[in-house]
């Protein structure tokens, strides 16, 4: 039994049905805009209709859909509930077990591509309210640390740590690029 010339059309037609059925829900689209929540109860059908700004924009040119109605949650559950930050919690959390292995591995890193690296970095960070650490950068660098600086500042971006201060903190704190690491 030989199947119809359009069956081959058939996956990408139920695709595109399947697409076109999803749009216009009144679905959150990610990265909307805070402003666009405000205009939701009237583009699911009560009020008034919603005006140009209130809309959010989607990738897609001359596509628009309404941002979700409830307030966006926090993004954790016990932002700014502490505790602050303070020197000797702060350098627990940097050499605790894990980190501490990526700043080694860091600095070995390094060493395999230039033997006489090591000196002394210091680096300055932001610590929000949900404890990610934001605005990181390398403040000051003695000795040839520019490598090394680099990979532990892209790692640090990836920290969460336990302060959960009220307002975000900003940071400054050296490391020592050595063979004792």
């Amino acid at each position: 039994m030989s199947l119809p010339a359009w069956s081959h059309l058939t996956p990408r037609l139920l695709a595109a049905a399947l697409l076109l059925a999803g749009c216009g829900r009144g679905e959150p689209v990610e990265g909307a805009p805070p402003e666009a929540a405000a205009g939701t109860a009237q583009a699911q059908g009560g009020g008034a209709p919603l005006a140009p700004s209130s809309k959010a924009r989607t990738s897609r040119p001359g596509v628009t859909a309404a941002a979700p109605a409830q307030p966006a949650q926090p993004a954790c559950p016990d932002a700014g509930a502490g505790p602050e930050p303070d020197a000797g919690r702060l350098h627990a959390f940097v050499r605790a077990k894990s980190r501490a292995a990526q700043l080694r591995d860091c600095f070995r890193r390094s060493l395999l591509r230039d033997a006489s690296a090591g000196g002394r970095a210091t680096f300055q960070f932001t610590i929000g309210s949900c404890g990610e650490l934001s605005g990181v950068r390398v403040a000051e660098r003695r000795g040839r640390v520019d490598d090394p600086a680099a990979c532990v500042a892209s790692a640090m971006r990836g920290w969460r740590t336990s302060f959960r201060p009220a307002e975000p903190v900003t940071v400054e704190y050296p490391v020592a690029f050595s063979a004792s690491m």
